[in-house]
Parts: C-alpha cells; structure tokens; sequence
C-alpha cells in the first residue's frame, strides 16, 4: 500500500498532467514520455524530502506502484473527459471507442481499410462523424468548397509528416498561405496545357515499353501481376518529368536500387503517421529510418545533379518549369525547394495513377460485358494501334474514358489527403452548421479541430452524386437532365474542383 500522502500526491499529479496535455498537445512522443516516466521518481523523492515522517522511502516497489498509480489516473482522466459531454466534440456522433483513442485508425491505416471503415461508420451516423479523440469527419457536397476550395480552412498539422523533416525545405503539398502561392505559380506553369503536351512526348516510349512487356505476357500465357506492371508506367513516367530520368522499372521488370520499393514504403509509413502526427519526430530518430531518408537523399541529389548537367532531353519536363528554366521569376528557386517537389510528384503521381488504373482494369477484367464495350469502343477510335498516342481522340472514347473516374473514386483511398483544421477567423464547415441546426445545438466545431472530408464516400453516396453505385458511363451528359441535377446545378463542380 502505498502511504496516504503519495497517493493524493499521485493522484494529483495524474490530474495536473492531463490539464497541461489538454493546453499544450505535444508535438513529439519521445519528450513528453520521458518526462510522464521520470515524474513518478520526482514525487517520490520530493515526498521523502518534504515529508520525512511520512515513512516514504525511494524502493523499487514504491517507485512502480507510484509510477501505475499515476498513470492510471491520467489515462482514466483522458477517457472520462473524452466521454464527457463536456468534451468539445461531445455533440457531434460517432462509435465510443473512437472516441477515446485514435489506435483504431493506425490499425485500420496499416491494413489499407480506412476508406472502408469510414464510409461505414458514416452510413450509420450521417454526414459528420467524430472518428477520432479530436477529429471530425464529413461527408457532404456543401462542405467540399467551403472547407476545401479558395478561401477555406487551412491545412492541419496531418499534412507535415507528408515532408522530410530533415531538410530545410517542405514540399508544396504541405505549404500553406503566401508560401504556397509563390510556389503554386511556378507549379501552374508546369501543369498549363502546353506543359503537359510535352509530357505526352516522354510518356510515349514508357507506354510502348508497357505496351511491349504485357503483349509479351499474354502470347507466352504467363501469369503476371497486373497491378505491380501498371505501377512501374507512372514511377518511370513520373521519373521522367521530374528528375529528367532515374526509374526503370519497366525496362528492367524490377526495381533493381530499390529506391521505389524505399518509397512505396515511406508512403504506407506517412499515412500510417498521419493518423499520429505526433509519432513522426520520434520515428524520424530512428537509426533504420534515417538510413532510409539517407538513401533518398543520395538518388535525388544524384538525379538533380545529372539533370542539371545533360539538360532537358526532347521536350521540357517538369523539372524546367520548377527549376524556372525560362527565368520567369525574379528569384530562381531554391535546388533545395525543387528536391522536395520533385520527390512528391514521383509519389502523388505514380501511386494515385497506379491505383486506378488496377482498379480500372480490376472492373473490365470481372466485367465481361463491359470489356466488350470498350474494346469495340477503342477499336472505333483506334483502328490503327499506333493511333492511340493521339491524345486529340482521347476525347471520342466516350463511355470508356467517363468510366475511369467512377471506377478510380469507387476504389482509391482519397481518405488522407484532405485533412484541414478549423481555426479562429475561418468560416465554420457548412455541413457542420446544417448538423448543428437539424440536431438544435447551436454548436460548430472548437477552433483547431482536424476535419477531413472524405472524397471516397462522397463519390459514392446517392444524395451527392446520382447512381453513385452504379457504373454511368455518360453520367455527364445524363446528370443535367436527371431530377437531382435540377435541385443542385452545380453538384459535379464540388467533385472536380482542385482544393
């Protein structure tokens, strides 16, 4: 038993701590650890000192007692409060045991089913759902503009493990305000229509490589992972735009380095980290994962280094417009700045591209009646097959080019890309208030409160898009004529608009 004295003192101290993880939410694990382990040893000693009658003495049994003691209050001081209807997301529902710890969401990362939970969770309670201690998810056409599009709220603090923290630069992804606006000007140059016609150029010899390698595969009726070939096209296209070169993937049928198998795992570690952005600091000590991002930092440098020397090769890549090859800025960008962006559109690229083109061909391959379609619909288009690297007739596949999106947005984990923190001085979600009216709270949400908006669920939820379950083919030539097109005009713009 421990002595009167040290167990109010424990208790105590438990409550004191949770007081002060509620006003200053750390920002790293490793600091505030140490500090919760060694306080028992503090409270023991300063007892001793303080109260010397009180038979308090520093043994190892009294130190582990103490040490349980008091982490036990704290832990039962966090879930009570989590539960609490004093909570600041007490109004807003959602299954209990999210409501406590946000485990369950690294669990759920780590198995590539997050989406799927999320889209769960929200047919059972609606539109907003709290999934997390402090976090609020949406999904709701009206809220995608106002939480999402130009004049939103700004990016939570998810969005900087998705940036090398041993660098001084962050890439453009995690950038917000005026940073992100210099920035994004010399990107929309990149991405203008003249730019990405150039690109088709590079893109034309990976696709006959591809072309060449599944063609080979099938007359040899050899068994073959589709997914893993159609994610080698987009790291060596992706390769190509933004280091001039460095993946060859295709050509080689392996990754040879091991740089893109490094990267597809730092994706998985970063979505992991995004549920607990306060783990990534720690983990970046970690003597592996410095390895790790010692080894990237050598091929980007590697790769800028001969970019830098041989030039554009053909046509301008993307590289020329982030390095401001032309001189349009002022300033040159920093190599540094372009590293970064450069790492991230290897990333973003290839693997969004990867998962829906498995998903696409997932749906024509389990489909026989649709595959029929679109062969018959890219043969008309097509009769030549040299023809099919015309981009101008891409536009005439009709039924086979509209399907892409609906299968890529039915399969794909858009969950972790849009994470935003609502903030003092920024309007309240709009989903937030209609719930808040229809539920007669009067209640938003508490300033700095992470909100995502699930772009998966959205797409296939019924009350946003029309027939969201089922493949439309031409659903935009059908949505302005269809009855859910006239009660809301302007529904597609909230799925297609960047944020």
């Amino acid at each position: 038993m421990l002595p009167k004295e040290l167990l109010v003192g424990t208790i105590a101290l438990g409550l004191v701590n949770h007081a002060y993880l509620k006003r200053y939410e750390p920002k790293t694990a490793h600091w505030p650890l140490a500090c919760l382990l060694l306080q028992p040893f503090a409270l023991v000693a300063a007892l001793r000192f303080l109260l010397p009658s009180s038979g308090i003495s520093p043994t190892t049994t009294s130190v582990l007692i103490c040490t349980s003691a008091f982490l036990l209050t704290l832990v039962s001081s966090i879930v009570a409060y989590r539960l609490s209807p004093w909570h600041r997301l007490a109004h807003i529902p959602g299954p209990m045991h999210r409501k406590v710890t946000k485990l369950f969401t690294v669990v759920e990362a780590v198995m590539g089913r997050r989406h799927l939970v999320l889209k769960d969770l929200h047919e059972r309670y609606g539109d907003v759902v709290r999934v997390g201690p402090n976090d609020v998810s949406i999904v709701n056409a009206d809220a995608v503009k106002a939480v999402l599009g130009s004049g939103g709220l700004p990016k939570s603090d998810n969005y900087h493990v998705f940036s090398d923290a041993t660098l001084s630069s962050r890439n453009l992804l995690s950038l917000s305000g005026p940073e992100h606006a210099n920035r994004r000007r010399v990107w929309n140059r990149g991405m203008s229509s003249a730019a990405l016609k150039d690109y088709e150029v590079l893109l034309q010899p990976r696709l006959e490589l591809l072309m060449e390698r599944l063609d080979a595969f099938a007359k040899g009726k050899q068994e073959v992972d589709l997914a893993q070939w159609l994610s080698y096209l987009p790291a060596d296209f992706m390769g190509d735009i933004a280091f001039g070169g460095g993946f060859e993937l295709l050509r080689d049928g392996e990754d040879r380095d091991g740089i893109y198998t490094l990267i597809k795992l730092g994706v998985k570690a970063m979505s992991i980290q995004a549920q607990i952005p306060w783990i990534a600091p720690t983990l970046n000590l970690v003597p592996a994962a410095l390895e790790i991002l010692r080894r990237l930092h050598a091929f980007g440098a590697a790769r800028a280094a001969e970019r830098m020397k041989v030039g554009p090769k053909t046509h301008k890549d993307l590289w020329y417009h982030l390095m401001d090859e032309e001189g349009h800025e002022k300033t040159p960008p920093k190599l540094i700045d372009v590293l970064t962006d450069g790492a991230m559109t290897i990333v973003a690229g290839s693997d969004t591209t990867a998962m829906s083109l498995t998903a696409f061909m997932y749906c024509m391959l389990t489909n026989r009646e649709m595959y029929s379609r679109a062969r018959t619909e890219v043969d008309n288009v097509y009769p030549d097959a040299q023809a099919i690297f015309d981009s101008e007739k891409h536009d005439e596949g009709g039924s086979l080019i509209r399907r892409l999106p609906d299968k890529a947005t039915g399969y794909t984990d858009w969950e972790g890309q849009t994470p935003r923190a609502e903030t003092q001085g920024y309007p309240p979600a709009v989903a937030l208030t209609r719930y808040s009216r229809r539920k007669g709270k009067g209640k938003g949400l508490h300033p700095v409160v992470p909100l995502r908006i699930i772009m998966t669920t959205i797409h296939s939820t019924e009350d946003s898009l029309p027939f969201a379950t089922r493949t439309r083919p031409r659903r935009s030539q059908r949505w302005r004529s269809s009855t859910v097109a006239d009660d809301d005009d302007d529904a597609s713009d909230y799925f297609w608009s960047p944020p």
